[in-house]
């Protein structure tokens, strides 16, 4: 069996581009905590550690293979799960930004959307809001039922 943390120091031997990719995915996966009260973010940090724990299982067992890849297999139900839960972040949210719903949002738009933490001082300036069923903002409360 290996030291499980010489996995750091072989991933350190790889490709910068890999090095850099895999800190990306960490740092992604722990900013998280940034939104620990949504249900969402606890499954995402508590997948990510539960995958670098078998990750780091498999390295000891097998070292550096291509093995390592079965630690990815737990991030497939979660990512039927986050896309399941997109429509309804998408209704508790109090206003979407027009620039979160173009059809191709960017990554922190995605975010602030699966976690329903849109605001306008996230938006673009010139960025008109409307509730999550499409109604402008301005308009809300002007027509009575």
């Amino acid at each position: 069996m290996r030291n499980p943390l010489r996995f750091f120091i072989e991933l350190m031997e790889q490709p910068v581009w890999v090095s850099l990719w895999v800190l990306f995915l960490m740092l992604v996966n722990i900013a998280s905590l940034a939104f620990w009260q949504e249900a969402v973010a606890q499954l995402i940090l508590m997948n990510f550690l539960a995958s670098a724990m078998l990750m780091m299982g498999l390295y000891a067992r097998f070292g550096f293979t291509k093995i390592l890849g079965l630690g990815h297999v737990p991030w497939i139900p979660l990512l039927a799960y986050v896309v399941t839960q997109i429509p309804a972040a998408r209704r508790r949210s109090n206003a979407i930004c027009w620039s979160c719903r173009s059809l191709w949002p960017s990554p922190w738009c995605s975010i602030r959307l699966m976690f329903g933490t849109t605001s306008e001082a996230g938006c673009a300036s010139n960025s008109h809001f409307v509730q999550a069923d499409g109604t402008p903002e301005h308009l809300i409360g002007a027509t009575s039922q």
